[in-house]
């Protein structure tokens, strides 16, 4: 209550003021410099009105309810370069943690040493493989996303290279899974290398307080890429919506560009080849049908496979043709045929149109109807950046960050005491 008397005294007393600025207090005469100022405040007056409408419903769960007994829980460890020590360090933690599960390291560096450490302490080992070759790779979204269609697991929990969790992760979230409605739970980042003054603002309290405990009182709250247990389900539904909506706006385009292109070569046909004529009149009857049939929601591939037979067909009734025809339609049906990708996979559960993958994950996740649980307990502890440069580079997203850890200290699995680790780099 007290938090909500405070939001609303604040956006009163900013509207008034804002009010009194705009039409008692700009210098119209030097409004080159009037007007830039008023309007930032009139824009920080609106970012007072959306943090006030975030905490005005923040929520303060009470204790996690027990983990159900026979959930199936794979344990991601995303890694590309960082230290085998590093990485061995959060693989062990991960896999000593008390909830029966299967621990994974993704390395996306593909290193033969990390291959061998990975089966000597006794956890599974994903890289990509040659499917990867020459294709989009997506960063950690697709590193992620290789490994979800090589495991099977309800869940999925997500841990960075440097994350190291409690044993008692799995028991302290898992519970909130029996709501069949949630598609994941995210915790708190903290750092072991932090200083309790924090300079660098790296365990980023407001957003990890009440900005996430805000957002979970709408069912909203923010997926941050790591420290997290999401629902296979779920990403497996919205990998799906999205390859079934993108299909479709190619399918549509596909087919329009398709028949305008056969109408040309029609045309081209009557002039120097009306024999010709009748074959490139049935693949146009064919793609309107087809075209009729995508506006009556028929399944893509069968559209595509029955103008195929249509084409094939008319080239076999109509054997002597130009050259140029039987090309002309096979690249027709290349565009058609949707289920043809340049990618490494054909559906991609986490969002990779962002660098960002993780927050737009969980907004489309949400668009969907699915909601969210921030769970407010620190369970995992890593790394943080030690210099401005790194942890602006982090945050701006201008280019995959590299957090540089020399002389820093990492937790050791049994988190009883901080051990210095070397220099490591990853992208985020």
């Amino acid at each position: 209550m007290t938090v909500r008397v405070l939001a609303v005294v604040a956006v009163a007393f900013g509207l008034v003021y804002i009010t009194w600025r705009w039409t008692g207090t700009v210098a119209w005469e030097a409004w080159w410099i009037a007007v830039p100022l008023v309007l930032a405040e009139t824009y920080s007056l609106g970012e007072t009105v959306l943090y006030a409408l975030t905490t005005w419903n923040a929520r303060r769960r009470p204790p996690a309810p027990p983990a159900p007994e026979g959930l199936t829980v794979d344990v991601f460890v995303t890694t590309y370069n960082e230290p085998l020590e590093l990485v061995l360090r959060t693989a062990v933690a991960a896999r000593d943690m008390t909830y029966p599960h299967e621990t994974w390291i993704l390395d996306d560096g593909a290193r033969p040493e990390l291959e061998r450490a990975a089966a000597r302490v006794g956890v599974g080992y994903i890289t990509r493989g040659p499917e990867w070759e020459g294709r989009p790779r997506h960063a950690k979204a697709g590193n992620v996303n290789n490994a979800l269609f090589r495991t099977t697991g309800e869940l999925v929990a997500i841990l960075d290279a440097d994350q190291v969790p409690e044993p008692r992760f799995l028991d302290r979230v898992l519970g909130y899974f029996t709501d069949e409605e949630v598609a994941f739970v995210q915790t708190p980042q903290h750092f072991w290398n932090v200083t309790r003054q924090d300079p660098l603002g790296s365990n980023a309290e407001l957003f990890y307080g009440p900005i996430q405990q805000g957002k979970d009182g709408w069912g909203a709250a923010f997926f941050c890429g790591s420290n997290a247990v999401l629902r296979r389900e779920a990403l497996m539904a919205l990998g799906l919506t999205r390859f079934t909506r993108t299909a479709n706006g190619r399918m549509r385009k596909a087919l329009r560009a398709g028949r305008s292109r056969v109408q040309d070569l029609l045309g081209e046909l009557a002039v120097r080849e009306p024999a010709a004529m009748p074959v490139a009149e049935e693949a146009l009857a064919a793609i309107r049908r087809a075209e009729d049939g995508f506006r009556h929601g028929e399944v893509l591939s069968e559209i595509t496979y029955a103008l195929r037979a249509d084409f094939s067909r008319a080239v076999v009734a109509h054997p002597d043709l130009p050259d140029d025809v039987v090309p002309e339609l096979d690249a027709v049906l290349e565009a058609v045929d949707v289920a043809r990708t340049d990618q490494a996979l054909t559906i991609h559960p986490l969002d990779t149109s962002s660098i960002t993958e993780d927050m737009a994950t969980a907004m489309h996740l949400h668009a969907m109807g699915w909601t969210s649980v921030y769970h407010h307990e620190v369970l995992v502890r890593g790394l943080a950046p030690e210099d401005v440069g790194t942890m602006l580079s982090q945050r701006l997203r201008w280019r995959p960050a590299r957090c540089r850890c020399s002389s820093a200290t990492t937790p050791s699995p049994s988190a009883a005491s901080p051990s210095p680790s070397g220099s490591c780099t990853w992208p985020r």
